[in-house]
């Protein structure tokens, strides 16, 4: 018989506020700093496990979901 999981907590605007200052400052510290080349925005560029390189805005979001020109990087 499955367990029936509980809802998460939602987190109040402070622990978001919070969450996303310290996003900013792991970014700082572990990403590579770049321009996008789309856009111009200022970006971070994190490996993950899998060696693959992404893309992040200062808040922690995948710049390819904020960037106007993010159609002009999708492979093909």
């Amino acid at each position: 018989m499955a367990q029936q999981m509980e809802a998460p907590e939602l987190l109040t605007n402070r622990e978001v506020e919070q969450l996303k200052l310290n996003i900013a400052r792991l970014l700082v510290n572990v990403a590579d700093r770049s321009t996008c080349r789309g856009c111009h925005a200022e970006i971070w560029w994190l490996v993950h496990r899998n060696g693959k390189k992404t893309p992040y805005d200062r808040d922690g979001t995948n710049h390819f979901v904020t960037c106007s020109h993010a159609k002009e990087f999708k492979r093909k």
